[in-house]
């Protein structure tokens, strides 16, 4: 799903899954870790770390995102 873009908000999603890939296996995360991602977006990278992570911290101040987020990582 696309999202809206907010210029006031200067929003450059990340679109591309294998870079999504390469920046989580970069960053090296474990199940000790505790990852804090600041921008989540439509959260491109946030599946990802949460996956690897023992706790992710994502934030986003955009409502409309940060609600659609919060809806997809429920549970």
């Amino acid at each position: 799903m696309t999202s809206p873009r907010r210029r006031a908000l200067g929003q450059p999603f990340l679109a591309d899954p294998a870079v999504a890939a390469r920046i989580v296996d970069t960053v090296g995360a474990t199940s000790a870790d505790l990852v804090c991602e600041i921008g989540a977006g439509p959260g491109a990278l946030t599946g990802l770390l949460a996956a690897r992570a023992g706790r992710l911290l994502a934030l986003e101040i955009d409502p409309v995102l940060h609600a659609r987020l919060a809806a997809a990582l429920a549970g």
